[in-house]
């Protein structure tokens, strides 16, 4: 049986017309997804003020003051006292009551203010990427060391 010696390939011509023996790979480049963040203006939140009008309703005690007719027995009666002689005459007592005054004060109770903090998050980031490939022609299958 006679033996065969595999041929060496042949090589394409370069640029300059001859037999290319310093560039015989490629490069093979793709694309690469770079995720970087920014911080970039997200809206705006304002702190308002506004009035908001409830009922307090608050128990307060009062006082007043009442009459009551009280007769008491003499002992003595007095000597120039003329029953007819006083009874045009009238006797008037000052008689106190105690009114509700409200009047309204307004206080500070509480400082409200914003804070802003960080919250972090995971997003899924999709995009398409291309790659190179390269394809082999004219060489042998892969095992076969002659060429068909």
């Amino acid at each position: 049986m006679a033996r065969v010696e595999p041929v060496p390939p042949l090589l394409p011509p370069d640029d300059a017309g001859g037999a290319s023996t310093a560039r015989n790979y490629l490069v093979r480049s793709e694309e690469r997804l770079n995720v970087t963040t920014a911080r970039v203006p997200g809206g705006w939140a304002r702190l308002e003020k506004y009035l908001v009008t409830e009922t307090k309703t608050i128990t307060v005690e009062v006082t007043h003051e009442e009459v009551r007719l009280v007769s008491e027995p003499t002992d003595a009666v007095r000597p120039h006292s003329d029953p007819g002689r006083e009874k045009n005459q009238a006797r008037w007592m000052y008689v106190s009551r105690e009114e509700v005054v409200v009047t309204k004060k307004v206080v500070p109770v509480e400082r409200v203010r914003l804070e802003v903090y960080p919250v972090t998050e995971e997003r899924q980031i999709s995009d398409e990427v291309r790659k190179e490939q390269i394809d082999t022609a004219g060489l042998p299958a892969e095992g076969d060391p002659y060429q068909q």
